[in-house]
C-alpha cells in the first residue's frame, strides 16, 4: 500500500466508516493548515481532513450544520460523510478526523478568465443560498469582524507581535529556520513596525465605525477563505467548493472583497489587477450576486482589512514560534500600502 497516512488512522477510518478496505492514501496538494489526503479503496475515493490541533468541536458541529444546509441547494457543496454512528467526525490523537466523498476537479489556476467567472458565479450562488439560512448564529471559532479583538484574538496577541516585531531573530534561531531570502523579507518586515501598528488603530477604528454606524450591511453566513485553492475545476466550470473551516456570519460585501483580491491580484506588483476586479464583480453581478451596489464602496476597504489580518496572522504565527511565511507576510505587507494609492474603480453601472 502507498500511504501517507499512520497505520492507525488507516484502520481507525476502516473501523468508523462503512467502507472497503483502503489500498491507497497520499497527501493531497494545499492544506496548509489541516492535513489533507486521498483514500482509495477498490471502488471509491474519498478525502480525509486532519484538522489542526487548535479545531474547536463547537466550531466544527457549526460548520457540518451549514453545509448540511448548503449542499442541499448546491450540489458542488460536499457534505461530510457520517460514520456508523451517525456522526461526521472522530478524534484521535487529539486532532479532529472528517471524511467526505472526493469531488471531481483539479485545483484551477486563478489566471484564466474563465475561472475568475466561474468563480464570481458561484460565490454569488453561494450568497444567495446563504441568505435563506434560517438562523444566523454565530460560529464559536471564528469571531466576525464587527466582533474581532484587535488586540487578542483566535490568530494573534498584538503584545506577543509587537515584541517579534521589535526583537530581531537570534543567529541559532534564524540560521535553523530561515534561509538568506527569507531573513531579508523578516527585516524589511520588522522595519515597519511602525507603520504596522498605525494601519491596526487605523482600520481597527475604521471597522468600529462602519458597525456603529448600523448600516444594515447585508450579512449571511459566508465559506470564509474562497479562493482558487479551495475550489475544484473542470473545463472552466466550478465542481466543488471545499474547506468551508473559517465559515461564519459576516458581512458579504467583505467576502466578495477579499475574494475579488485572491482571484484579482497581482503578485508581481503587490497590487490588484483594476481590470480582473472589474471583470470579477461585474460577473458576480451578472450571476445574481445579492451584494447591493451602494455597498461596493467598501470592497477596497475590506480589501485592505485583509491585508492586515494577513499579515497580523502570520505575526502571531511567527511570535508563538510556529510555521509562517515571511514573503507571503511582506507581500501582504507591500499590497496593503499599494492599496492607499488605488482609487475606487469602476464596478460597471448603478442598479
Amino acid at each position: 500500500m502507498d500511504t501517507a497516512l499512520p497505520l492507525g488512522l488507516i484502520q481507525a477510518l476502516e473501523r468508523h466508516y462503512e467502507m472497503e478496505k483502503i489500498i491507497e492514501a497520499y497527501r493531497l496538494e494545499g492544506g496548509w493548515w489541516n492535513d489533507v489526503f486521498a483514500v482509495r479503496t477498490e471502488n471509491r475515493k474519498y478525502v480525509v481532513r486532519v484538522r489542526h490541533r487548535t479545531t474547536l468541536i463547537e466550531s466544527l458541529h457549526y460548520e457540518h450544520a451549514l453545509l448540511s444546509f448548503m449542499s442541499k441547494r448546491i450540489e458542488e457543496v460536499p457534505m461530510p460523510l457520517p460514520r456508523r454512528d451517525g456522526s461526521t467526525f472522530f478524534i484521535r490523537d487529539e486532532r479532529i478526523v472528517t471524511m467526505y466523498p472526493c469531488m471531481p476537479g483539479s485545483i484551477p489556476d486563478r489566471h484564466e478568465s474563465s475561472i475568475r467567472t466561474a468563480a464570481a458565479a458561484m460565490l454569488a450562488r453561494l450568497h444567495l443560498a446563504a441568505l435563506d439560512v434560517p438562523n444566523v448564529e454565530p460560529n464559536p471559532g471564528h469571531s466576525s469582524l464587527a466582533e474581532l479583538n484587535w488586540d487578542r484574538n483566535q490568530s494573534w496577541d498584538w503584545h506577543e507581535v509587537k515584541q517579534f516585531l521589535a526583537n530581531r531573530l537570534d543567529e541559532r534561531q534564524a540560521s535553523s529556520e530561515f534561509d538568506e531570502q527569507q531573513l531579508e523579507y523578516i527585516a524589511d518586515i520588522q522595519k515597519g513596525r511602525v507603520e504596522i501598528e498605525q494601519q491596526k488603530e487605523r482600520i481597527s477604528a475604521w471597522l468600529f465605525h462602519l458597525s456603529a454606524s448600523r448600516r444594515g450591511l447585508l450579512l449571511a453566513p459566508i465559506h470564509g477563505d474562497f479562493y482558487r485553492g479551495n475550489l475544484l475545476c473542470t473545463g472552466g466550470r466550478v465542481t466543488a467548493v471545499i474547506d468551508w473551516d473559517e465559515c461564519r456570519p459576516e458581512w458579504l460585501c467583505y467576502e466578495l472583497a477579499r475574494s475579488t483580491w485572491e482571484f484579482c491580484k497581482d503578485l508581481r506588483h503587490n497590487d490588484l489587477n483594476r481590470q480582473h476586479a472589474t471583470e470579477f464583480i461585474q460577473a458576480y453581478k451578472a450571476a445574481g450576486g445579492p451584494v447591493p451596489f451602494d455597498e461596493f464602496e467598501l470592497i477596497l476597504p475590506f480589501v485592505r482589512c485583509v491585508r492586515l489580518m494577513e499579515v497580523l496572522f502570520h505575526l502571531g504565527l511567527a511570535a508563538k514560534g510556529e510555521p509562517w511565511d515571511p514573503e507571503y507576510t511582506l507581500h501582504n505587507w507591500k499590497s496593503l500600502q499599494n492599496l492607499y494609492h488605488t482609487e475606487d474603480l469602476n464596478w460597471g453601472e448603478k442598479e
